[in-house]
């Protein structure tokens, strides 16, 4: 019973993110020794800049690299994977 009420604290947990990450604009930075900015749009990789390039000195992301944008399991699964990093990732 335990795990099953931590499994549904962390799922409620994380839906105002993933409510944001399939409806903004998130943009993630890395800012280790090649500083690394990933730009997200309603949940679509649209752009990477590396060691903080303007806006246009960005790569665009192929529209293949997207996946099915019609199938919510994928944009959920998306959401998961950035909000797992973030969490690892981030300073308390």
């Amino acid at each position: 019973m335990k795990e099953k009420l931590a499994c549904c604290k962390n799922f409620y947990v994380r839906q105002p993110f993933i409510h944001g990450f399939r409806s903004t604009t998130l943009t993630v930075r890395n800012e280790g020794e090649e500083r690394l900015e990933y730009r997200s749009k309603n949940g679509d990789l649209v752009q990477v800049v590396l060691n903080g390039g303007t806006k246009s000195g960005g790569v665009p992301v192929p529209e293949e690299v997207f996946g099915s944008r019609r199938d919510p399991r994928s944009l959920l699964d998306k959401a998961s994977l950035v909000y797992s990093w973030l969490e690892k990732n981030t300073a308390t």
